[in-house]
Protein backbone atom coordinates (compact mmCIF):
# COMPACT_ATOMS: atom_id res chain seq x y z
CA UNK A 1 0.00 0.00 0.00
CA UNK A 2 1.66 3.56 -0.68
CA UNK A 3 1.53 5.86 1.92
CA UNK A 4 0.71 9.28 1.84
CA UNK A 5 4.26 10.35 2.87
CA UNK A 6 5.83 9.22 -0.28
CA UNK A 7 7.75 11.77 -1.76
CA UNK A 8 6.81 13.11 -5.35
CA UNK A 9 9.01 11.82 -8.30
CA UNK A 10 8.71 11.44 -12.23
CA UNK A 11 7.69 7.72 -13.02
CA UNK A 12 9.99 6.38 -14.77
CA UNK A 13 8.36 4.42 -17.73
CA UNK A 14 11.37 3.79 -19.90
CA UNK A 15 10.91 -0.16 -19.49
CA UNK A 16 7.51 -0.23 -20.74
CA UNK A 17 7.11 -1.35 -24.34
CA UNK A 18 6.26 1.18 -26.63
CA UNK A 19 4.11 0.14 -29.49
CA UNK A 20 4.90 1.87 -32.94
CA UNK A 21 2.98 1.45 -36.46
CA UNK A 22 4.42 0.12 -38.66
CA UNK A 23 5.21 2.44 -41.94
CA UNK A 24 3.58 1.47 -45.20
CA UNK A 25 4.74 -0.60 -48.35
CA UNK A 26 3.79 2.47 -50.84
CA UNK A 27 1.40 1.09 -53.57
CA UNK A 28 -0.37 -1.51 -51.21
CA UNK A 29 -0.96 1.32 -48.53
CA UNK A 30 -4.66 1.48 -49.24
CA UNK A 31 -5.88 -1.89 -48.99
CA UNK A 32 -4.15 -2.67 -45.83
CA UNK A 33 -6.13 0.50 -44.44
CA UNK A 34 -9.67 -0.30 -45.68
CA UNK A 35 -9.18 -4.16 -46.89
CA UNK A 36 -10.56 -5.78 -43.11
CA UNK A 37 -12.45 -8.25 -44.56
CA UNK A 38 -10.84 -11.29 -43.70
CA UNK A 39 -9.84 -9.76 -39.95
CA UNK A 40 -10.88 -11.38 -36.72
CA UNK A 41 -12.57 -9.58 -34.01
CA UNK A 42 -8.81 -10.22 -32.13
CA UNK A 43 -6.96 -8.68 -34.83
CA UNK A 44 -9.15 -5.50 -35.69
CA UNK A 45 -9.36 -4.72 -31.79
CA UNK A 46 -5.29 -5.30 -31.53
CA UNK A 47 -5.31 -3.03 -34.25
CA UNK A 48 -7.49 0.03 -32.93
CA UNK A 49 -5.96 -0.34 -29.69
CA UNK A 50 -2.30 0.28 -31.01
CA UNK A 51 -3.74 2.89 -33.22
CA UNK A 52 -5.23 4.69 -29.97
CA UNK A 53 -2.12 3.63 -27.96
CA UNK A 54 0.32 5.20 -30.50
CA UNK A 55 -2.07 8.47 -30.14
CA UNK A 56 -2.23 8.72 -26.55
CA UNK A 57 1.89 8.56 -26.70
CA UNK A 58 1.66 11.42 -28.74
CA UNK A 59 -0.19 13.45 -26.88
CA UNK A 60 1.75 13.01 -23.64
CA UNK A 61 2.87 16.13 -21.67
CA UNK A 62 6.41 17.11 -22.68
CA UNK A 63 8.86 16.64 -22.15
CA UNK A 64 7.59 13.35 -22.08
CA UNK A 65 10.17 11.56 -19.36
CA UNK A 66 7.76 14.45 -16.87
CA UNK A 67 4.76 13.47 -18.17
CA UNK A 68 4.32 10.22 -15.64
CA UNK A 69 4.30 11.19 -12.00
CA UNK A 70 2.44 10.41 -8.96
CA UNK A 71 -0.70 13.22 -8.42
CA UNK A 72 -3.13 13.42 -5.45
CA UNK A 73 -6.47 12.19 -5.86
CA UNK A 74 -8.02 15.49 -4.23
CA UNK A 75 -6.87 17.01 -7.98
CA UNK A 76 -8.51 15.30 -10.30
CA UNK A 77 -11.76 16.37 -11.42
CA UNK A 78 -14.38 13.46 -13.56
CA UNK A 79 -14.82 14.02 -17.00
CA UNK A 80 -17.44 11.80 -17.75
CA UNK A 81 -17.87 12.56 -21.24
CA UNK A 82 -15.59 9.51 -22.12
CA UNK A 83 -17.99 7.10 -20.65
CA UNK A 84 -20.93 7.42 -18.53
CA UNK A 85 -20.90 6.52 -14.92
CA UNK A 86 -22.07 2.91 -14.12
CA UNK A 87 -23.02 1.99 -10.44
CA UNK A 88 -22.42 -1.28 -11.26
CA UNK A 89 -18.79 -0.68 -11.65
CA UNK A 90 -18.04 2.00 -8.91
CA UNK A 91 -19.84 -0.93 -6.08
CA UNK A 92 -17.50 -3.61 -7.49
CA UNK A 93 -14.34 -1.18 -7.71
CA UNK A 94 -15.23 0.00 -4.03
CA UNK A 95 -14.85 -3.38 -2.97
CA UNK A 96 -11.47 -4.02 -4.54
CA UNK A 97 -10.04 -0.87 -2.70
CA UNK A 98 -10.95 -2.24 0.39
CA UNK A 99 -6.91 -2.70 1.45
CA UNK A 100 -6.12 0.79 -0.39
CA UNK A 101 -3.83 1.69 -3.35
CA UNK A 102 -1.69 -0.25 -4.64
CA UNK A 103 1.17 0.45 -6.66
CA UNK A 104 1.41 -0.75 -9.78
CA UNK A 105 -2.34 -0.46 -10.17
CA UNK A 106 -3.54 0.48 -13.70
CA UNK A 107 -2.15 4.58 -14.22
CA UNK A 108 -4.76 7.53 -14.74
CA UNK A 109 -4.58 9.62 -18.15
CA UNK A 110 -5.79 12.64 -17.04
CA UNK A 111 -6.23 15.94 -19.02
CA UNK A 112 -4.79 19.24 -18.78
CA UNK A 113 -8.15 20.66 -20.07
CA UNK A 114 -11.61 19.75 -19.52
CA UNK A 115 -14.01 18.68 -22.10
CA UNK A 116 -14.48 22.12 -23.94
CA UNK A 117 -10.40 22.52 -24.45
CA UNK A 118 -10.39 24.68 -20.92
CA UNK A 119 -7.75 25.37 -18.51
CA UNK A 120 -9.40 25.29 -15.16
CA UNK A 121 -7.77 26.03 -11.38
CA UNK A 122 -8.49 25.47 -7.90
CA UNK A 123 -9.08 28.44 -6.00
CA UNK A 124 -8.06 28.41 -2.50
CA UNK A 125 -11.65 28.66 -1.31
CA UNK A 126 -12.05 25.52 -3.49
CA UNK A 127 -9.04 24.07 -1.51
CA UNK A 128 -10.47 25.27 1.88
CA UNK A 129 -13.32 22.64 1.42
CA UNK A 130 -10.65 19.74 1.64
CA UNK A 131 -9.79 18.08 5.10
CA UNK A 132 -6.21 18.43 6.49
CA UNK A 133 -4.67 15.21 4.92
CA UNK A 134 -5.69 16.08 1.16
CA UNK A 135 -4.77 19.77 1.97
CA UNK A 136 -0.87 18.31 3.17
CA UNK A 137 -1.09 15.82 -0.05
CA UNK A 138 -1.50 19.20 -2.21
CA UNK A 139 0.72 20.83 -0.34
CA UNK A 140 3.42 18.13 -0.96
CA UNK A 141 2.92 18.15 -4.46
CA UNK A 142 2.93 21.89 -5.44
CA UNK A 143 6.33 21.80 -3.45
CA UNK A 144 7.23 19.01 -6.12
CA UNK A 145 5.91 20.86 -8.85
CA UNK A 146 8.45 24.06 -7.80
CA UNK A 147 11.38 21.58 -8.43
CA UNK A 148 10.04 21.14 -12.16
CA UNK A 149 10.75 23.96 -14.60
CA UNK A 150 8.99 21.65 -17.13
CA UNK A 151 5.82 21.10 -14.55
CA UNK A 152 5.77 25.14 -12.75
CA UNK A 153 2.61 25.77 -15.06
CA UNK A 154 0.83 22.64 -13.75
CA UNK A 155 0.79 24.61 -9.96
CA UNK A 156 -3.20 24.42 -9.16
CA UNK A 157 -4.01 22.78 -11.87
CA UNK A 158 -7.48 20.84 -11.92
CA UNK A 159 -6.71 17.21 -13.98
CA UNK A 160 -9.81 15.92 -15.54
CA UNK A 161 -9.60 12.48 -15.48
CA UNK A 162 -9.77 10.62 -19.33
CA UNK A 163 -8.89 7.05 -18.22
CA UNK A 164 -9.67 6.13 -14.51
CA UNK A 165 -13.17 7.90 -13.81
CA UNK A 166 -14.89 4.94 -11.99
CA UNK A 167 -11.54 4.39 -9.99
CA UNK A 168 -11.35 8.38 -8.88
CA UNK A 169 -14.93 7.82 -7.94
CA UNK A 170 -14.92 4.60 -5.90
CA UNK A 171 -11.87 5.37 -4.16
CA UNK A 172 -12.63 9.14 -3.45
CA UNK A 173 -15.91 7.64 -1.98
CA UNK A 174 -13.96 4.41 0.16
CA UNK A 175 -11.70 7.40 1.23
CA UNK A 176 -14.14 10.11 2.78
CA UNK A 177 -16.57 7.00 4.02
CA UNK A 178 -13.97 4.87 5.99
CA UNK A 179 -10.42 6.37 6.47
CA UNK A 180 -11.38 10.14 6.76
CA UNK A 181 -8.80 10.59 9.30
CA UNK A 182 -5.85 8.31 8.32
CA UNK A 183 -3.25 10.29 6.24
CA UNK A 184 -2.03 6.85 4.64
CA UNK A 185 -5.40 6.71 2.52
CA UNK A 186 -5.03 9.75 1.14
CA UNK A 187 -2.77 8.87 -2.08
CA UNK A 188 -0.77 10.09 -5.07
CA UNK A 189 -1.24 7.64 -7.52
CA UNK A 190 0.33 6.89 -10.93
CA UNK A 191 -1.00 9.11 -13.54
CA UNK A 192 -0.01 10.29 -17.32
CA UNK A 193 -0.55 13.98 -18.34
CA UNK A 194 -1.79 14.41 -21.86
CA UNK A 195 -1.13 18.01 -23.35
CA UNK A 196 -4.94 17.96 -24.68
CA UNK A 197 -5.25 22.01 -25.76
CA UNK A 198 -6.38 22.11 -28.96
CA UNK A 199 -6.76 18.36 -28.97
CA UNK A 200 -9.44 17.61 -26.66
CA UNK A 201 -11.51 16.12 -29.48
CA UNK A 202 -8.90 13.42 -30.56
CA UNK A 203 -8.18 12.79 -26.89
CA UNK A 204 -12.40 11.94 -26.57
CA UNK A 205 -12.32 9.62 -29.72
CA UNK A 206 -9.41 8.15 -28.84
CA UNK A 207 -10.71 7.76 -25.31
CA UNK A 208 -14.29 6.27 -26.84
CA UNK A 209 -12.80 3.63 -28.68
CA UNK A 210 -10.46 2.34 -26.38
CA UNK A 211 -13.70 1.81 -24.10
CA UNK A 212 -15.15 0.41 -26.90
CA UNK A 213 -13.03 -1.87 -27.13
CA UNK A 214 -12.82 -3.08 -23.63
CA UNK A 215 -16.31 -4.26 -23.48
CA UNK A 216 -16.10 -5.88 -26.96
CA UNK A 217 -16.57 -9.60 -26.51
CA UNK A 218 -14.83 -11.77 -29.16
CA UNK A 219 -17.23 -13.35 -31.05
CA UNK A 220 -17.10 -17.56 -31.03
CA UNK A 221 -16.29 -19.11 -34.15
CA UNK A 222 -17.96 -22.45 -34.74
Amino acid sequence: MQNAHTSFVVVSDTDDPQPTLGESDGDNSDDEDHDTTNLTTVQLRAINTLNSVTTIEQLRLLPIEDSRILIPLCRMTIMPIVRPTLSCDLTLLEADFVHGYREGAAVFYLSTTDEHGLIHTFSDEEKQTWNAHWRAADARFEEFLRTKPSLQHLSNAKFFVCDGNHRLQAWMKVISRDHPLEMKWHYSVDAIVLDTKGRIGEVMQVMHDINKLVYLKPTLVL
